[in-house]
């Protein structure tokens, strides 16, 4: 199972930094706005990918779970892994504002929302990734 949750890892990163990527660009302006299908279809692809690892993690996490909820680290991932489910659901809201306003026309709150919300995402995948990969 280990397997499978690291190729589904992968391929999600291969959608996060594809998503990032125009994200960036909008971001500079050098992109007005993103095009719907693409910022859905990524968004659809990485809420699969968040899907397939919370499966994958919780049917390897049960025959360890007495070793697992002891462990300090373990809570801190599935803090990480809930930030970046709470995350998701912002995102579907926020996405439609890069589909449709330029960001230089979008409000400094709507801004700084963006950009937490773009952090939060980053912090959220690398941290639970580190922890699974380095400390689990």
């Amino acid at each position: 199972m280990e397997e499978v949750h690291l190729a589904v890892l992968l391929l999600t990163v291969v959608a996060i930094v594809w998503a990032d990527h125009l994200g960036f660009q909008y971001f500079r302006g050098t992109r007005q706005t993103l095009p719907a299908h693409v910022v859905r279809g990524l968004h659809v692809a990485v809420a699969v990918g968040l899907a397939g690892m919370i499966g994958t993690g919780a049917w390897m996490a049960l025959d360890r779970w007495g070793y697992l909820s002891t462990q300090p680290v373990f809570w801190l991932k599935l803090f990480f892994v809930g930030v970046l489910v709470v995350n998701a659901l912002f995102i579907t809201r926020l996405m439609q504002k890069a589909t449709h306003t330029p960001f230089a026309l979008l409000l400094p709150q709507e801004r700084i929302v963006l950009f937490v919300s773009g952090a939060l995402s980053t912090i959220g995948w690398v941290s639970a990734a580190a922890i699974g990969l380095f400390f689990l």
